[in-house]
């Protein structure tokens, strides 16, 4: 339970803050605005101000860069670049979230599933981290589960900024589950013809 407060907390302290992106004397800037501090502005070097968009929702992009909230996203087209939904972002070749390519994925069957979970044809994402999962019967249940033609995945909706900090919330895999009889109980717990599964530390069923 302390960790779901917690996490409550860090999401209502963030829904008092914004930022935006843009030009002030032929130079590119973002502003962080808060709740309990003053405006901080930066400039952001490689943003070209003369062919500059301020795209809303934190993105912008130059003539060949493309950017989140301040950041470049490595290896984006600004010729092909779209906003989808939340802060997820595709171009020609690659799926993004935040700053992030999400590995593999395809842009034309890329596809939100809900609980920070998402897939194209082939692969599964929990946030920007690639799951081992089957693609094809993959769905979010509700809450923090999700689930394939025979496992039961269950992680926290929250996802890390960071591209390189995929262990910090770890994808819970349980075995063997019956997709048919499957029912979600509450975030934490689950269960189907076969038992209870707990994603807490006091497991009923192990998880991997």
């Amino acid at each position: 339970m302390r960790r779901v407060y917690l996490l409550t907390m860090i999401l209502l302290l963030l829904s008092g803050c914004g930022s935006q992106m843009y030009k002030i004397n032929d130079q590119v800037t973002f502003e962080i605005r808060s709740w309990n501090h003053a405006p901080i502005i930066r400039d952001i070097e490689n943003a070209d101000p003369e062919t500059f968009q301020d795209l809303d929702d934190g993105f912008g992009k130059d003539k060949e860069r493309v950017f989140y909230k301040g950041k470049e996203i490595i290896g984006a087209d600004p010729a092909t670049f779209q906003q989808t939904q939340l802060s997820y972002s595709k171009d020609l070749n690659n799926v993004y979230l935040f700053t992030c390519r999400l590995d593999s994925a395809s842009p034309d069957t890329f596809q939100l599933l809900g609980g920070a979970w998402s897939k194209d044809s082939n692969n599964v994402y929990h946030g920007h981290q690639q799951v081992e999962a089957d693609a094809a019967s993959f769905r979010f249940a509700e809450n923090n589960w999700a689930l394939d033609k025979s496992r039961a995945y269950h992680a926290l909706r929250w996802v890390p900024l960071g591209c390189h900090t995929n262990n910090f919330l770890k994808v819970k895999i349980f075995e063997n589950i019956d997709p048919e009889t499957f029912e979600v109980i509450d975030a934490f717990k689950a269960k189907d013809k076969n038992g209870v599964y707990n994603a807490l530390p006091s497991l009923n069923k192990r998880a991997n």
